[in-house]
């Protein structure tokens, strides 16, 4: 390769700049930028409420409205000049570090570009072919220079996205503007004076600011130039130019040849992980051999992470502190992935995360890799076993269309929180409408803060069973996340004791969230998540499930189409997220709709209803994968106070704590206002939940049970002889009609009746010989267990065979009947960001 100065490049470079034209781009190149700019919107308006970019905006006075040199700042309901637009768009749309990335760059080239010429857009009021054939010049362009000066710069500590890209934007903007190849070049010797941003900043706000900084630098120069000021026309090629100075070669062979597959942008390559794009090729290997062999992380010895110099380079953060720092950890990201831990947003919770901290220490980086190419990953367990993945994602997707699909779902999860759903998909449908692309006035106006400040999503209010909760489309949320957390606290009005300013009811069985979507699984319909909102804390829990809730999916999911409704009664199959298990429902179907009238009554609900029924039996051993996680069907539990306390723990349905309340003093009849206002008691069951969940996990401090994550887990109960008592209703529960008495405290409050997982426990534990449920309960049916709540009688049903294997029990039937009904459906409304 010949690295003496290539005479011309610059200039070179910016003939073949200002001959692109709209009619020179294949279809398909057309689509890919498209594509690109269809992610930045999401990726703008994702960051566009984070640090970095308020921080600008709170340095920057904004632009009147009617100034004709200002320009929208996304995600916000200002404007500001152009140039600071370009500015602090450019910043905000790098702040996830959740967008594109091109191999031949080594960096970011959408977000250095899309800035900077969606603003000058804007201001010229361009159309939409001129958009994108700027886009695409400024993306080709970028790529080339890359190429000039080859890796050498990016490996001595040069952030391309903050130098190369500024020559991208500088050639975008002139190509909007219509400057002709030597104003062109002059550009570019603006654009060089200007170029920076250091790789010892990635893990910070300002690798973001890079990007912010070439948008505004590279418009900056297109307009100098348009303007007559003066610049060398050499700039790259120059003895003491951009190439010679940053440390690389300067090789005109490299960057005028055409690539092989004819055009930059058909390599580039879309993230579906916030970090950096080299770590992606090992998270998913990860989370590929967590699918298929199940992997306990507690029987995890090393993972070995095989990696190159690029890698080691820029993503070995030994100890990540911050969000931004996670991000650039590749044995951080490594645990997560183990983990099974969301990577599409990722913030300084994931950094503190004590898991993923302990799990991290016994990861490792092998620097035997070849940077580029699959990333190894070798998990080895305590058994002797290793496993091994080696993947790789640096592939360009060939199937457009699917693309498009995974960068709707995408856009929508970033979008949807900023602007509501409503008008994030008015945007999404402009972005992706057939026939020539939208103009930026077009696509910019819909992407302000919408009027007022209020957004909206859809979703539905449900009471079932015993419990009401909103009931949403995974589409129409953000991504699983904090965003998403964030959302679904302010719709229930959390944190507040009342929630009086949001939708939910003040009761932990009132604060609850379904989440639901087709299912990929062949053994599923739809996933179900479910989300427990705390009501005066701040904590959003995906520990477990709630039987009551998961009774409203399947007719959710009738009425929303997500199944095919048969009349007379639809089967649906319901994977459980939360604890990765299959309940099934039979839900009543008239006319094409969920049944809601019938005869069937659940104590705790008013009148009668259609009977869902619901088949648990697949959901032994929830959450451990054991119905006795402990291994017996009873334990003792060694108070702070010397009190020793026989439980069961029983993992069906959710994991369950059961204690006699004789034990502790009580006779299992108490009333709400008994156990809530009995501190000492209270303070008594969660010491048990404590301890219990520390026998589980050795070394886990018992005091953190109600940790955010999952703040009602184990569930803990009480339980008594059948006895005759007084409802919450004021009626009567005879001891005659039921098996047993039990009084379940819920998120450290009583649950006004039981929860539905928590019917299954007990029933389950119930035919466990020597457990402490089965030593008070009559057990009068072989195949149904009657329990006495608070607010009534309520029958499970169970069936069980004796084994001659631990736990000496197999379960023929394990399930229960609900009522649901549909409450209210629309569009919820909420405070929007910025």
């Amino acid at each position: 390769m010949d690295t003496a100065p290539a005479t011309g490049l610059t200039l070179a470079l910016a003939e073949r700049s200002a001959a692109l034209s709209y009619g020179d781009l294949p279809d398909d190149v057309v689509q890919l930028a498209r594509q690109c700019l269809l992610d930045w919107f999401g990726v703008t308006l994702g960051g566009s409420a984070e640090d970095g970019p308020l921080i600008l905006l709170d340095l920057l006075p904004s632009a009147d409205p009617g100034d004709p040199r200002s320009a929208t700042v996304v995600g916000h309901g200002r404007r500001l000049p152009t140039l600071q637009a370009a500015l602090v768009n450019g910043t905000s749309s790098h702040r996830l570090d959740f967008d594109d990335v091109n191999a031949a760059f080594l960096g970011h080239v959408s977000v250095a570009v899309a800035g900077a010429v969606l603003a000058l857009a804007e201001q010229r009021d361009a159309t939409g072919p001129e958009l994108v054939t700027a886009f695409v010049t400024g993306y080709e362009t970028a790529c080339r220079v890359a190429l000039a000066i080859g890796p050498q710069p990016y490996l001595r500590g040069f952030h391309s996205t903050g130098t190369v890209g500024t020559f991208g934007a500088a050639a975008a903007c002139a190509r909007l503007l219509g400057l002709e190849a030597e104003r062109t070049a002059v550009a570019f010797g603006l654009a060089a004076s200007q170029a920076a941003g250091l790789k010892s900043n990635l893990g910070t706000m300002t690798k973001s600011f890079h990007a912010g900084k070439a948008c505004e630098n590279g418009l900056l120069a297109a307009l100098m130039a348009e303007r007559g000021f003066s610049a060398g026309t050499d700039a790259i090629e120059h003895s003491q130019g951009f190439a010679a100075t940053a440390g690389g070669v300067c090789d005109r062979e490299a960057a005028l040849g055409d690539p092989p597959s004819g055009w930059h942008l058909r390599d580039n390559l879309f993230k579906y992980h916030a970090s950096c794009f080299m770590t992606h090729s090992m998270i998913d290997g990860i989370r590929g051999l967590c699918a298929s062999d199940r992997i306990d992380v507690r029987q995890v010895s090393q993972v070995t992470v095989h990696v190159g110099e690029l890698e080691l380079g820029a993503c070995a953060v030994p100890e990540p502190a911050t969000g931004l720092e996670v991000k650039f950890s590749l044995v951080h990201l490594a645990a997560m992935a183990l983990l099974g831990r969301g990577t599409a947003v990722i913030d300084d919770a994931d950094a503190a995360d004590p898991e993923v901290v302990a799990l991290r220490s016994r990861v490792v980086l092998a620097e035997d890799g070849v940077s580029g190419g699959p990333t190894r990953v070798d998990i080895a367990l305590h058994d002797g076993t290793v496993l091994h993945a080696a993947h790789d994602v640096s592939t360009p997707e060939s199937d457009l269309a699917a693309q498009q699909a995974r960068l709707r779902g995408k856009f929508r999860g970033l979008a949807v929180p900023v602007l509501g759903a409503a008008r994030a998909d008015a945007l999404l449908e402009v972005l992706c409408a057939p026939g020539p692309p939208a103009g930026a006035r077009q696509l910019l106006a819909l992407a302000r803060r919408p009027d007022g400040g209020q957004a909206t999503v859809r979703s539905v209010l449900m009471r079932a069973g015993t419990s009401k909760g909103l009931f949403f489309h995974q589409a129409d949320l953000p991504a699983p996340g904090p965003a998403r957390d964030a959302l679904l606290k302010r719709l229930m009005g959390s944190p507040d004791v009342l929630q009086i300013d949001g939708l939910g009811g003040s009761r932990p069985i009132t604060s609850k969230v379904a989440i639901v979507a087709p299912s990929d699984r062949a053994d599923a319909d739809v996933d179900y998540t479910f989300a427990q909102v705390d009501i005066e804390g701040d904590g959003i829990g995906y520990g477990g499930n709630c039987g009551n809730i998961s009774s409203g999916v399947g007719p959710f999911a009738v009425d929303e189409g997500l199944v095919p409704a048969v009349e007379g009664r639809t089967r649906v199959r319901i994977h459980n997220t939360n604890t990765g298990k299959l309940i099934v429902a039979e839900v009543p179907v008239r006319n094409g709709r969920a049944e809601v009238d019938g005869d069937y009554a659940v104590p705790g609900v008013p009148g009668t209803g259609a009977e869902i029924v619901m088949d648990w039996a697949s959901t032994i051993g929830a959450k451990t994968g054991r119905l006795l996680p402990t291994g017996s069907p009873v334990d003792s539990v060694t108070l702070r106070d010397g009190r020793v306390v026989e439980v069961t723990l029983c993992d069906a349905g959710n994991p369950v704590v059961w204690v006699r309340a004789a034990d502790l003093g009580r006779t299992g009849s108490e009333s709400a206002e008994e156990i809530d206002q009995d501190s000492a008691l209270l303070d008594t069951l969660r010491e048990i939940r404590g301890r219990v969940t520390a026998l589980l996990l050795p070394g886990a401090d018992w005091r953190r049970v109600d940790d955010p994550a999952s703040p009602g887990l184990p569930l803990i109960g009480l339980v008594a002889p059948p006895a005759d008592y007084r409802t919450l209703g004021g009626g009567s529960a005879a001891e005659s009609e039921m098996d047993l008495r039990v009084r379940l405290v819920f998120m450290n409050r009583l649950h006004e009746s039981i929860a539905g997982t928590a019917s299954i426990s007990l029933a389950a534990a119930s035919r466990v010989k020597g457990s402490v449920v089965a030593s008070v309960a009559l057990n009068r049916s072989a195949d149904t267990l009657l329990i006495g709540h608070p607010s009534g009688v309520t029958p499970t049903r169970v069936r069980a065979d004796t084994t001659d294997q631990a736990p000496y029990v197999r379960f023929d039937l394990l399930g229960f009947s609900r009522t649901a009904r549909r409450l209210m459906d629309g569009t919820a409304y909420y405070p929007s960001a910025g």
